[in-house]
């Protein structure tokens, strides 16, 4: 069970959009979804953590828009704040946990030494001072090994994934509303053994 965090799906788990009661015509029956997940870690990444920062929590449901929850698609191996895939390419599952400490929003990587041992790699904290989720909040996501991506405007490039990395997804504002879209990839970087970030933007 080292393996882990295994990560419990809400009966949406196909990715339904959420209706809230504002949406619904009392004239049209439809479904509502009341959705949950639970994210369990296994123990020794919980030790990792503890020793690494005490202080430290998981963002829960509760603290996500509903938008976010209806629009994720939700799987045993991800969850908007908590993820698992094979990030540094040692054949073991690593963690990739969103969440807080006493002071700033924080993105903690939990990669494995071992089959049962893990360490802390810190990936970013640029939202300080930010308790709360907010629209720059990142929803997390699985990237699959050998996935390639293009991006630039007048040289047009391409990531191409060695491994699995960690998706950022963001909730569309304005003229991207009701969507979640991908806008930055974290991947390891084997020979300077660090997270190499690449950004998307906004789609058109």
């Amino acid at each position: 069970m080292s393996s882990l965090p295994f990560i419990v799906p809400p009966a949406n788990a196909a990715g339904a959009s959420l209706i809230t009661a504002g949406d619904v015509d009392l004239t049209d029956p439809q479904i509502i979804y009341q959705c949950s997940y639970k994210v369990v870690l296994a123990p020794a990444i919980k030790e990792a953590l503890r020793n690494y920062a005490p202080d430290f929590r998981i963002w829960e449901q509760s603290e996500y828009k509903p938008e976010v929850i209806g629009l994720y698609s939700f799987s045993a191996r991800q969850s908007p704040s908590a993820i698992k895939g094979d990030f540094n390419g040692d054949g073991y599952m690593d963690a990739a946990l969103s969440g807080r400490n006493k002071t700033s929003s924080v993105l903690l990587a939990v990669l494995s030494d071992s089959a049962t041992s893990y360490k802390v790699v810190e990936i970013h904290q640029p939202w300080f001072d930010k308790t709360k989720i907010d629209f720059a909040t990142p929803i997390l996501s699985v990237q699959p090994k050998g996935s390639r991506y293009t991006y630039g405007d007048m040289e047009v490039r391409t990531l191409a994934l060695e491994n699995e990395a960690i998706g950022i997804q963001y909730l569309g504002r304005d003229r991207l509303s009701g969507t979640l879209w991908l806008g930055e990839i974290y991947y390891w970087a084997k020979n300077k053994k660090v997270f190499l970030n690449q950004w998307f933007g906004a789609p058109e």
